[in-house]
């Protein structure tokens, strides 16, 4: 789906959220026009929740946020990935158990692959549960005040040296 500019225009007005290319993105900041060969093409401006950026998209791979829908990040995907990883690590027991070494080193190559799935369904899950709480957070109007991301902050910056200091 696409969007003209009229609604380009109200999505400026209504700061409602949209989505590009399969990403949330927050809001529109802008509308710019560029020339393009004899024409004048409208491009939005748009701020990215995901790196905290702007991002200049064409109209026409345009959704809007009401239009997509997010699947519920119940995690069964992820489940599914630990247990199969959990199969082979009870074969890869079994293979040492029985001395069985081409048998473990088989069940290390199927690991790393299931391990390499277990990646991408852990960040679809983060993404989407991230959506979902990003749209909510919009829809009930709640963002947050200064002192709040400040608080935010504060803790973030207080986690990190921890974990600093633990991998130490």
């Amino acid at each position: 789906m696409s969007i003209d500019y009229k609604k380009a225009l109200e999505l400026l007005k209504t700061e409602e959220p949209i989505y590009y290319d399969g990403h949330l993105k927050r809001k529109v900041t802008g509308v710019v026009w560029r020339r393009d060969v004899g024409a004048l093409v409208p491009r939005l401006e748009v701020l990215d929740e995901e790196t905290h950026s702007i991002s200049y998209v064409g109209l026409d791979k345009v959704d809007l946020a009401e239009d997509v829908r997010i699947e519920n990040p119940d995690g069964s995907e992820v489940l599914k990935a630990c247990y199969r990883m959990e199969d082979i690590i009870d074969q890869i027991k079994t293979s040492i158990a029985y001395e069985r070494g081409a048998g473990a080193a088989e069940g290390y190559v199927r690991l790393m692959r299931e391990a390499i799935k277990l990646d991408k369904s852990i960040c679809d899950f983060a993404i989407r549960e991230s959506d979902k709480k990003v749209l909510e957070t919009i829809k009930a109007g709640q963002d947050l005040s200064g002192e709040e991301i400040a608080r935010e902050d504060a803790a973030l910056d207080k986690r990190i040296e921890e974990f600093e200091e633990e991998s130490l």
